[in-house]
């Protein structure tokens, strides 16, 4: 191998000369103390050799290195207590080694279980030092977790503190009249920041309880509720719609006929029947039509859809809309006998505590309703535009909401369907909420290489600026206005943005956000 993708190093000194040695990098040569290991090596090694020698204590500080492919470590054991702990930045894992285990599988496992080659690890035992020199490294030890746990919160403090200035540019350029986003990790709110205006007109600052109309974000709930039928046995995800809603039977779906003239389409019996998870996950074919966008209930609209055609095969094609999402809203409140706004706030609502949730204009507090502003292209000035108000309450994106609340909501889902105590999905049940469904077809979102689950879409690989930050497996939703989460279960993670903007791109200011606080958290 060329010398070039080597590191050789020899580690010996304080402990306190090694405290905050953050990576090995490319480079030869050896390091007597901290402060000469910057100058004598950069980043990018990917083979290392190593003798740590002297007091032990020197690997507390030793926390990562930096895309190494392989490790070669001497290690001497001087104390039975000397290799009390041993942290591999990688995953920030801190893997324990009882004083008097063998060391050296448990320090290959280690490297190894981080992809790393590992071998010449030898642990030479020396007898134990006297009784109060070992209590004075231990006391070391701890001071030198305590020291490298404070750093890091220090840093991503400071990081998370460059949010609300972040998000102020975006309202100062005009890119949004105003903004509320919450960050939480490991079930805490690690910032929540509110900027701009509530009301333009009115000169009403952004609160972090601003009410937003969620559009989209609504969605998730329906499957949220659906589940918890299939839960009781209610229904399977499988059945045909035509089971559970008789006037689905003998559903015919339109295909081009080439054959005529006037290429106009025929009616043909589809190859297999729509069933529930078809329309949970945008490939059931039922299209919005005049018809059924003038139904002044669920119900009525569900059965003005059974009346249509379907678009294309069931599950054969994704196309975001259409009447789906009705027909799994009605199912709830066919079998649960309560209106569909009624179940979930008795089902889902008051058990999250999303007392700031509402269904319908009339009953958002109006001192916290945030106003709904558009600009036009190639404007800059933003105007005042007309508010959602549909005559009942719409299941695909009827809500209006705070952060907070679609925090709660979002956390039960990383907690596996429960919140403080209250269980309201299994585990399996979320695993198939969040599980992409959709993923043979050519496209399954809006967004590239994410795919519809059931309700909710899911990152598959982050390669928009949309999904900047997250990990394979992210699923969230977004909604009409701007306004956007993510939940990660990678790194126990939710980002939340609320906004009301019609006519400008929410995308640089989500990528900014979300790598601010993916760093933090690492």
């Amino acid at each position: 191998m060329a010398d070039a993708d080597t590191t050789d190093i020899e580690f010996a000194g304080s402990v306190a000369a090694f405290t905050g040695l953050a990576y090995v990098g490319k480079g030869h040569g050896s390091c007597g103390s901290g402060s000469q290991f910057g100058n004598k090596l950069s980043s990018g090694s990917r083979v290392i050799h190593g003798e740590l020698r002297g007091d032990l204590l020197h690997l507390l500080s030793f926390k990562q290195i930096y895309k190494a492919k392989w490790v070669e470590l001497t290690v001497p054991d001087k104390s039975e207590y000397a290799l009390f702990s041993f942290r591999w930045a990688f995953s920030g894992r801190l893997v324990a080694i009882s004083p008097f285990a063998s060391y050296s599988p448990i320090v290959s496992g280690a490297l190894q279980q981080r992809g790393i080659g590992c071998k010449n690890v030898s642990m030479k035992r020396r007898p134990l030092r006297n009784p109060s020199s070992s209590f004075a490294w231990m006391i070391l030890f701890f001071l030198a977790i305590l020291s490298n746990a404070l750093a890091t919160n220090e840093r991503a403090t400071s990081q998370l503190a460059e949010i609300p200035s972040s998000l102020q540019h975006f309202v100062d350029a005009g890119d949004t009249t105003g903004v509320v986003f919450l960050a939480a990790h490991q079930g805490k709110v690690i910032s929540h920041a509110a900027v701009g205006y509530q009301s333009l007109e009115a000169d009403v600052a952004m609160d972090e309880d601003s009410i937003f109309w969620a559009a989209s974000m609504s969605k998730p709930f329906v499957a949220v509720a659906v589940m918890m039928l299939v839960e009781e046995g209610r229904l399977s995800l499988e059945d045909p719609v035509a089971k559970h809603i008789p006037e689905f039977k003998g559903m015919l779906k339109t295909v081009p006929d080439y054959g005529y003239v006037s290429r106009e389409v025929k009616l043909v019996k589809p190859d297999r029947p729509l069933t529930v998870q078809d329309c949970l996950n945008h490939t059931h074919g039922l299209p919005a039509t005049g018809v059924t966008e003038a139904a002044e209930s669920i119900r009525e609209r569900v059965i003005a859809s059974a009346r249509s055609t379907l678009d294309w095969e069931p599950g054969s094609k994704w196309r975001y809309g259409g009447d789906g999402l009705h027909v799994a809203a009605y199912l709830v409140e066919k079998y649960s006998g309560m209106s569909y706004a009624e179940f979930l706030k008795k089902r889902v609502f008051e058990p999250l505590g999303m007392r700031d949730t509402y269904f319908m204009l009339d009953e958002v507090p109006k001192d916290r309703l945030v106003g709904h502003y558009r600009r036009g292209s190639g404007e800059t000035e933003w105007k005042a535009d007309r508010f959602y108000n549909p005559v009942y309450f719409n299941p695909e994106g009827g809500l209006y909401s705070t952060a907070e609340d679609m925090f709660r909501f979002y956390q039960m889902m990383l907690n596996d369907g429960v919140y403080k105590g209250e269980r309201l999905l299994t585990k399996h049940s979320v695993k198939q909420l969040i599980t992409i469904t959709c993923g043979h077809l050519e496209k399954g979102d809006h967004i590239p290489n994410c795919y519809s689950a059931l309700g909710f879409r899911v990152v598959r690989e982050a390669t928009d600026p949309r999904t900047s930050g997250l990990n394979p497996g992210a699923f969230g939703h977004g909604g009409s206005g701007g306004s956007n989460v993510w939940a990660d279960p990678t790194n126990d993670t939710i980002y939340i943005f609320m906004r009301n903007n019609w006519g400008s791109s929410q995308t640089p200011m989500i990528e900014t956000v979300q790598k601010i606080v993916s760093e933090a958290v690492e």
